[in-house]
């Protein structure tokens, strides 16, 4: 893997976690359960791996 194609990968998972940790701030904040907002961080995983895979095979 290029320097360039793990940057990528770094930044898109960073942006991730960050659209993540605001959803579940503002779930949170109007006293959802933990449990149903931790469910909101599966499609956080899934799309990390799918940009992982993208990343990896080049485009």
């Amino acid at each position: 893997m290029t320097f360039k194609r793990f940057f990528v990968l770094i930044l898109l998972t960073v942006g991730v976690l960050a659209v993540w940790q605001i959803l579940a701030t503002v779930l949170l904040s109007f006293g959802t359960p933990f449990w149903l907002v931790s469910i909101t961080f599966l499609p956080a995983i899934t799309a990390w791996w799918l940009l992982a895979r993208v990343v990896r095979k080049g485009g």
